[in-house]
């Protein structure tokens, strides 16, 4: 099971969960779950272990300043993934509300202690379908070279802006590997995952609204609503309808 974050802020809000909510279900995680960075979860995930891996999208500020906290205190590590050419800017992705996202300061101090990997979300964060094959492959190699350059570590995966099944393409797929990447992450909702999908690794994100009881169905529950609405909405884009 991977699972997403994206904000966290003292109160839920847009893409925001709220810092007690996240202690409560990080608490949860670690008491239930095996929490591994993301090598060791790749390298299990064809076994049927119980494993987490938790992965949190775009860099906000909010990450060192709430986030990277709580997985200090608990010692577990994480994967944080970076919109290289945002770095020190805001969410211009967004149109409700702007969101502060870290320095490249911040970043390397993060790297440099070793529980969170840091991965690439791209450098524009803009929808790879929308781009040419000669974008795509800039979105690859530009943000990786520039984290390698920042942070001086390997830069093996890499989280797909917005991370639906319409938001990128099986050309992206094939060339992620090719640009060096280990595996590849999707937002597409599932709570298991196969090698056979290292390029498009479901992911269960956890909503503002998510409180404990909601949290621990996403994480239990193998049939979830949310499991069922995604099949529903690949299937009618598949079949042209959206």
């Amino acid at each position: 099971m991977i699972l997403m974050y994206h904000n966290i802020g003292e109160k839920a809000g847009f893409n925001t969960v709220s810092l007690d909510e996240l202690k409560r279900q990080i608490v949860y995680i670690k008491d239930n779950f095996t929490v591994l960075n993301a090598e060791d979860y790749i390298k299990q995930l064809d076994s049927e272990k119980e494993n987490v891996l938790i992965t949190i999208d775009d860099a906000y500020t909010s990450f060192i300043e709430l986030f990277y906290p709580v997985l200090k205190e608990l010692n577990l590590p994480a994967l944080l993934f970076v919109p290289s050419d945002h770095v020190g800017k805001y969410n211009v992705w967004d149109t409700k509300e702007k969101i502060r996202i870290m320095g490249w300061n911040s970043i390397t101090e993060i790297s440099n202690e070793n529980l969170v990997e840091i991965g690439s979300h791209g450098r524009s964060h803009k929808r790879l379908s929308g781009l040419s094959e000669s974008e795509v492959i800039s979105e690859f190699i530009d943000s990786k070279n520039e984290i390698y350059l920042r942070t001086a570590k390997p830069v093996r995966y890499f989280s797909y802006p917005f991370g639906q099944i319409n938001d990128y393409s099986q050309f992206s797929v094939k060339k992620l590997k090719e640009c060096g990447y280990d595996a590849a992450f999707s937002t597409r909702y599932g709570i298991s995952n196969r090698i056979k999908y290292l390029y498009e690794l479901r992911r269960i994100e956890v909503e503002p609204k998510d409180d404990l009881n909601t949290f621990k169905k996403k994480c239990e529950c193998k049939l979830h609503i949310k499991l069922l609405k995604r099949y529903i909405k690949e299937n009618l884009i598949r079949a042209g309808i959206l």
